[in-house]
């Protein structure tokens, strides 16, 4: 008994340890997590979700309500393009399951919300990456 008791008080230990470098290399315990402004599970956010492949409004009501909008790629490939507000990450699961149920693979899903991931690019650079989709849609 005496034996288990050590054993549990030294792995006691080597968890405080470990979590003592997780801090210092900038990682947070869920408490912490928890405490931080932003992005949380539980947070409700409008969302954009684009999948390979046309799908038919009648799937809205599956989809949470997604407004669905059926485009093309720049291959002319079909893309259905889903735009939304879902009540928690738990809504967005569902969403995104019942995409994979129904074999529509997954190009894109970003938080139309949280700009906070957001990469900021130089418009000389925004405007020479778009300069091939430009001429391919003829805008240049």
């Amino acid at each position: 008994m005496h034996e288990q008791g050590c054993q549990s008080s030294l792995k006691s230990e080597q968890w405080e340890s470990t979590l003592g470098l997780l801090r210092e290399k900038g990682t947070l315990t869920m408490d912490e997590l928890k405490t931080m402004k932003g992005l949380k599970l539980e947070t409700p956010a409008n969302y954009r979700i684009r999948v390979q492949g046309h799908l038919d409004d009648i799937w809205a009501d599956q989809l949470s309500g997604m407004v669905i909008t059926k485009a093309f790629t720049a291959n002319k490939q079909p893309m259905t393009i889903l735009v939304g507000h879902l009540a928690d990450q738990a809504a967005l699961t569902r969403v995104l399951n019942t995409l994979y149920e129904l074999h529509l693979s997954l190009i894109s899903v970003e938080n139309l919300d949280d700009k906070s991931f957001e990469v900021k690019v130089p418009d000389y650079i925004a405007k020479k990456a778009l300069e091939p989709i430009n001429k391919m849609l003829d805008y240049s």
